[in-house]
């Protein structure tokens, strides 16, 4: 669990350092670093590593969180946070992805950092996505899926529909006509899910 890497890591921390959200991105950096590094992790206790893992070692797929869950928007909304104060995340994913740093840079802005008209009265952030969050840290561990790259294109295009005058609902809509993200990200969670329950009976 999230909160029980936090509660260690200020074990650590000087008393006098009040917590914040950059140590969150500090622990969020110090994760995504172990997992590119493929290195084996005891999972029984669904550790993190910018998603959260069930008896596997890293690089393979995971799906301990029901995406739809409480838990997994919790953990949404501080990643969605430690994204906005990481520094590095932009070039690790254009050199993983292939994709160039201006895109990716954009691809960032758009989704984390910029906030937008959603129809309720004033500019907000983007609703943070489970998905979107998972994608985002396979993206900078290296270990992305198809459907991650789905997401860099969907968002690419989104954003350019703004500006050429659509509201920010109708760009969506559109760019979810090419590049379908939301029903990519389902189908993958529901290969994570139906390996999770063969596991399980496996090893009855």
């Amino acid at each position: 669990m999230i909160s029980l890497i936090i509660y260690i890591s200020t074990c650590f921390l000087p008393r006098h350092k009040p917590f914040s959200y950059r140590n969150i991105f500090i622990y969020y950096d110090l994760i995504s670093i172990k997992y590119a590094l493929d290195i084996k992790l005891d999972t029984t206790n669904k550790l993190e590593n910018g998603k959260i893992i069930n008896n596997q070692t890293s690089g393979a797929v995971s799906g301990a969180l029901n995406p739809k869950s409480d838990e997994a928007q919790k953990h949404a909304d501080m990643y969605y946070e430690s994204v906005r104060h990481m520094k590095t995340d932009v070039k690790r994913i254009a050199a993983n992805t292939g994709f160039n740093e201006k895109e990716i840079q954009e691809v960032k802005n758009y989704v984390f950092m910029e906030k937008h008209d959603l129809g309720n009265g004033e500019p907000e952030y983007l609703y943070p996505s489970y998905d979107m969050a998972e994608s985002w840290q396979r993206m900078i561990a290296g270990k992305y899926e198809s459907h991650d790259i789905t997401l860099l294109k969907h968002e690419i295009m989104e954003r350019e529909l703004i500006k050429q005058g659509y509201s920010q609902q109708e760009a969506h809509r559109i760019a979810e006509k090419k590049y379908n993200y939301a029903v990519e990200a389902d189908e993958y969670n529901d290969k994570v899910e139906r390996n999770r329950k063969k596991r399980k009976s496996n090893n009855l």
